[in-house]
């Protein structure tokens, strides 16, 4: 059998953040490469949204707003809870039960409030110290106005564009850098070596001159002389031979094949994963290979 070490998740990829008609609520997505050797289903993800600014008209550079946290096993999630004023940035983290992997990062360069166009109610103002008056029940003499007629809505303006630099598709940007990562690959290899012995001594029956207690003897012919029916050989009417004897006997005997090996009928062999060569472009950081990518510039209304 084939045995598959478990190993630490590598980091997500195409960390996607976008709003949605709910204000202060946003939708995030992901891509994940998952195998055995990655945790499999056990994989879970920590999406967290961390407050790093405020936008234009808060006057308070810290804005006291709370981190907010969902845990799924799904490459999607939703958070709600978001000061639709303030600056977040995104985090997605997997896990398996052997520990984290590294966390992929989007940081937001506007507000929820600028890119949707919702409007941020300002806060209440104090409660008025005058008293509400009560309308006369005298008749009015002053004579009724008139409204005048609607005048025609202005035309909208031409929308306005500005150049924003983003990473390329596939690839998320982690620390101010466009990085896409790819789990190992790996192919079947068959590696082999030599059989091994070990000696097994043995108390066998021999005869001859190299046989301890074998000796050399005439071993009588029947009544007619002419054969041998005791042992020997017929030589000049003697039935000649050598008697039999003990002797220890040293034997080389093959080993089993040692675990998780086999014996192919020439050398003990067994079936191994290798990892493949890094590709093309692509760096081995130890747990995954990656890539870097330049941003690409890319036209958006303001």
């Amino acid at each position: 059998a084939t045995v598959v070490p478990v190993l630490k998740v590598g980091r997500a990829r195409d960390l996607t953040i976008m709003t949605t008609s709910e204000p202060g609520t946003i939708t995030a997505t992901w891509a994940h490469a998952t195998s055995k050797a990655r945790g499999g289903l056990t994989i879970g993800y920590t999406l967290t949204a961390t407050p790093v600014g405020v936008a234009d008209g808060v006057p308070d550079g810290d804005s006291g707003v709370p981190s907010i946290t969902v845990e799924t096993d799904s490459t999607e999630a939703v958070l709600r809870g978001l000061d639709p004023r303030v600056l977040y940035s995104f985090t997605v983290t997997p896990h398996n039960p052997l520990g984290e992997g590294r966390a992929s990062v989007a940081r937001m360069d506007r507000s929820l409030a600028e890119v949707s166009g919702i409007a941020v109610p300002a806060a209440d103002d104090a409660g008025s110290d005058s008293a509400e008056e009560t309308p006369s029940t005298e008749p009015s003499t002053a004579p009724v106005a008139t409204s005048p007629p609607a005048s025609r809505p202005a035309p909208n303006p031409a929308p306005q564009m500005r150049t924003v630099w983003v990473c390329p598709a596939a690839f998320t940007e982690v620390g101010g850098v466009c990085t896409q990562s790819m789990n190992y690959t790996f192919h079947d290899e068959k590696l082999t070596q030599d059989y091994t012995y070990t000696s097994d001594r043995r108390l066998e029956q021999c005869a001859g001159s190299d046989c301890p207690g074998s000796e050399y003897k005439d071993f009588g012919t029947d009544w007619s002389g002419t054969t041998c029916p005791h042992g020997g050989t017929m030589h000049d009417g003697k039935c000649l031979g050598w008697t039999t004897g003990q002797k220890w006997v040293t034997h080389q005997v093959k080993d089993a094949p040692p675990w998780g090996w086999y014996d192919d009928g020439s050398q003990y062999a067994t079936d191994v994963q290798v990892r493949d060569e890094t590709p093309s472009g692509w760096s081995d950081t130890g747990t995954e290979w990656i890539r870097t990518a330049a941003k690409v510039a890319r036209m958006v209304s303001v």
